[in-house]
C-alpha cells in the first residue's frame, strides 16, 4: 500500500514532507537555472553577450540546452567557470 493513502494523518504528513524533499532535490538545479536566466534578461546587453559567446564557443550552447532539458546536470552551467567563459 502507498503510505500516503493509508489514511493516517501522521503518515500523510510524513509522505508529503518526503515528497517535498525529493521534489526539491530533483528540481532545485533546474529552478536555479530558470531563475538565473530570468534575472539575466533584466540586463539585455549582458544577456546578449552571453548568448553570443555560447554560440561561438564549442559546445557551450549544447550544455545550456542539455541543462535546460534535464539531460545534463544544471551544475554544469551554474558554476563559476562556465559563467566566466560565457561572459569573458
Amino acid at each position: 500500500m502507498i503510505p500516503a493513502l493509508s489514511g493516517s494523518a501522521i503518515s500523510l504528513s510524513q509522505a508529503l514532507r518526503q515528497y517535498r524533499r525529493s521534489r526539491r532535490r530533483v528540481f532545485a538545479g533546474k529552478w536555479m537555472l530558470e531563475r538565473f536566466l530570468g534575472w539575466a534578461m533584466y540586463f539585455p546587453r549582458l544577456f546578449d553577450r552571453g548568448v553570443d559567446r555560447m554560440g561561438r564557443r564549442d559546445g557551450m550552447a549544447d550544455i545550456m540546452i542539455g541543462a535546460a532539458g534535464g539531460y545534463i546536470p544544471c551544475g554544469e552551467v551554474l558554476n563559476p567557470r562556465f559563467l566566466a567563459r560565457m561572459l569573458l
